[in-house]
């Protein structure tokens, strides 16, 4: 089956990967493929390169989808784009999920929740799924394509949203925040025999941390069911038959390791993973078979590593057969605008 056909019928298409393998760039060739075929289509992004923001016209306030003019096709839709913005996307979740105005006030002054809202672990992860929710639920697209967040290894994308709820856990925050006696934290932390490291951590950081430390699991315990519930609708979400899993690598030896061991997370978590897209496999020139001759040393070592390359990738295929794995070739100019990302859709389409 061709890469189209397997997506014709899917609602969400999670384009995920290690950082530094094009995934944004191809995310948004996804978007116009999809648009190409007459589709509403969403392209949700993080932090694209800038020639790619331009592109899509993301390069002013971004959180708002905006529609990408420039795209043609016989039976072409409509693509919209939109950057995904950790502090953004938590601050409305606050304000939607709080359960009043001085909850939600008293936890966006505090300096910890500003500073710490888009450091914490799996904060992006969270952030970014959460706005796919409310994207699909709002329904206003046919299709919603989510760039996942860029991470060393694939697999911290399926972890990283437990961990924000482990991070808000009733266990962990009744220990930080004042109990109903109104006892300080720090005579809590005394009581439990561990006042030398208190004392040790009050001359770093002052005590006004402290306070603020307290503050800030106080208010968030306001929003502990909110965030468990948000996170199991995610992942029936990504569970849905109609939710397609791409894993986006490169023809690196160890990505292609990585891209394997995330695959086989992705059956682990029961999502349904589609395909595999090995980008930037071989040149342009060298795929249309173009008759190059140098007699420079480097240029003979070039193509015999294109072809070393393209034998490895032949032969993880015929390791993984029951897995669909498409090749991308690695344009011969750089990718300045949108009609590169036209040309890479059309590409998509033929393979």
């Amino acid at each position: 089956m061709s890469l189209l056909s397997r997506l014709e019928n899917a609602k969400v298409i999670v384009s995920a990967g290690t950082g530094g393998v094009g995934k944004t760039t191809v995310s948004a060739a996804l978007g116009v493929l999809m648009a190409r075929q007459g589709k509403k289509v969403l392209v949700l992004t993080i932090d694209p390169a800038k020639r790619l923001a331009q592109a899509l016209g993301l390069d002013g306030p971004t959180f708002e989808p905006k529609q990408v003019e420039g795209i043609d096709g016989a039976k072409v839709g409509t693509l919209y784009a939109s950057m995904i913005d950790a502090e953004t996307i938590f601050d409305k979740f606050v304000d939607k999920f709080a359960p009043n105005a001085n909850v939600v006030n008293q936890l966006k002054k505090n300096r910890l929740y500003q500073q710490l809202v888009t450091a914490l672990t799996g904060s992006q992860e969270f952030t970014s799924m959460d706005r796919l929710l409310t994207e699909y639920e709002e329904g206003n697209y046919d299709l919603i394509i989510l760039d996942t967040p860029p991470t060393q290894n694939a697999v911290d994308f399926l972890r990283a949203p437990q961990r924000i709820v482990q991070l808000f856990d009733e266990r962990i925050t009744k220990w930080f925040i004042r109990g109903g006696e109104k006892s300080s934290f720090i005579s809590k932390i005394v009581s439990r025999g561990t006042h030398t490291a208190l004392a040790a951590l009050e001359k770093i950081t002052g005590a006004e941390f402290i306070s603020e430390l307290s503050d800030f699991f106080e208010q968030m315990s306001f929003l502990q069911a909110s965030v468990k519930e948000r996170s199991r609708r995610v992942e029936g979400l990504l569970q849905k038959k109609e939710t397609l899993f791409l894993v986006v690598a490169s023809a690196d030896q160890e990505k292609l390791r990585e891209a394997k061991r995330f695959g086989e997370s992705l059956k682990d978590y029961q999502f349904h993973l589609e395909g595999m897209i090995l980008n930037r496999v071989y040149p342009e020139w060298f795929h249309q078979g173009k008759e190059m001759t140098s007699p420079s040393k480097f240029f003979g070592e070039v193509k015999d590593f294109y072809r070393s390359q393209m034998k490895a990738v032949e032969k993880f295929k015929s390791e993984n057969p029951k897995l669909a794995i498409f090749s991308l070739m690695e344009s011969d100019q750089p990718m300045n605008g949108l009609k590169d990302i036209v040309k890479l859709s059309r590409e998509l389409e033929e393979i």
